[in-house]
């Protein structure tokens, strides 16, 4: 399944404990898949492999400051309609291997 992962990590309590989080979080999301845009992630992921992301996400986010992760599961008819206007495109199918 294509799942788009957002994220929007506040500067709480200090730019430097953001700053941590922010560099946890982008480690975590390139582990299963490839920036699209600074706080975008594009990944296909099976079931198992968004379970296993969702509670890793949950181990370096820090709800209580604010911050915030989104994951968009998007089905196959409504992956052939994203447009993207600019030099990338849709990041290609790929196989990912999880460590």
């Amino acid at each position: 399944m294509f799942v788009i992962v957002t994220f929007d990590i506040m500067e709480r309590p200090t730019a430097k404990a953001m700053q941590k989080r922010l560099r946890n979080i982008t480690k975590v999301l390139k582990g299963y898949g490839q920036r699209a845009q600074k706080s975008v992630f594009e990944a296909y992921l099976d079931n198992t492999q968004i379970e296993s992301l969702k509670m890793k996400l949950t181990s370096v986010v820090d709800i209580e400051c604010g911050d915030n992760v989104r994951l968009y599961k998007v089905c196959n008819s409504c992956f052939q309609k994203i447009e993207v206007i600019g030099e990338e495109g849709v990041s290609p199918e790929e196989e990912v291997y999880i460590f």
